[in-house]
């Protein structure tokens, strides 16, 4: 797992306060993968290529450290990358909401609507900005930091980019 790491630009250490090894068996074979525990007591699984699987029941994942500002992003690799990275985004100190999906978006709309200011940093592609909009669209309590990453698709990328200069 620490290679895996390694190559989303996160330290181990960082990981292990977040995520949990887990083991998987796929057609009588055994894997060890990253899981990110959901609000309902499920994982969003990431391993070593593209993998990218889920144990059930599926939710977003929330951060609660008693902050009057949320942070939003769509993976888990976002919420890590922004954790190591030196350089912030973010303005001030959050909770943190982690989608998992941006399905989750209009379920989470109670919790977000509960903050004061919500920073968005979802995903530079077609979904992502759509979600941004649509949730700019309902109130100024939005904040959109997408334009931090620009030339890239989300937070993981932009960190992975950065580590290699």
């Amino acid at each position: 797992m620490k290679n895996y790491l390694e190559s989303r630009s996160i330290t181990f250490e960082l990981a292990k306060a977040f995520l949990n090894e887990i083991d998987i068996l796929i057609n009588e074979n055994e894997y060890s993968v990253l899981g990110l525990k959901n609000n309902s007591g499920g994982y969003e699984l990431r391993g070593l290529g593209n993998f990218k699987s889920s144990i059930r029941p599926k939710d977003y994942t929330s951060f609660d450290r008693g902050k009057s500002a949320l942070a939003v992003v769509e993976g888990m690799f976002d919420f890590l990358s922004h954790e190591v990275a030196t350089k912030k985004i973010v303005p001030e100190p959050t909770d943190w909401l982690v989608l998992n999906s941006l399905s989750f978006v209009q379920k989470a709309i109670p919790l977000i609507s509960s903050y004061q200011r919500v920073y968005l940093l979802l995903d530079n592609d077609a979904a992502g900005r759509g979600a941004s909009k649509r949730l700019l669209s309902l109130s100024s309590m939005f904040q959109d930091l997408s334009s931090h990453y620009p030339d890239c698709k989300d937070l993981n990328e932009q960190l992975m980019k950065e580590k290699k200069c």
